[in-house]
């Protein structure tokens, strides 16, 4: 493409050319080969468990769905469900193959 100057710049003219081949990228579906389950750091008084995500195709962002089942020392249940996406401070690692993090609860 051939651009054009503002009028009074100091460029005579700007010219910028690219040549770029296309291309298709494919990306396979997520597979989950293991999940492991170890139990963590009790934090403020609340159990956690470290999460580790194994698998292939896993990606660099998304979301994990934790549904979280919690029992406290009065024998009250407790349950909710929990996002977590890789800039959260509980996760502490998330490529294609791998993701670890912290649940609490």
């Amino acid at each position: 493409s051939l651009c054009s100057p503002p009028p009074n710049s100091r460029f005579e003219s700007l010219s910028t050319q690219v040549d770029a081949e296309s291309f298709m990228l494919v990306y396979g579906s997520p597979v989950i080969t293991d999940l492991q389950n170890a139990v963590g750091v009790p934090q403020n008084g609340l159990s956690t468990a470290d999460l580790v995500v194994l698998g292939t195709n896993l990606g660099a962002t998304g979301q994990i769905i934790v549904n979280i089942t919690s029992t406290n020392s009065t024998g009250d249940r407790a349950i909710g469900i929990k996002t977590y996406t890789p800039n959260d401070e509980e996760v502490t690692s998330w490529d294609h193959e791998m993701i670890t993090l912290t649940v609490v609860g």
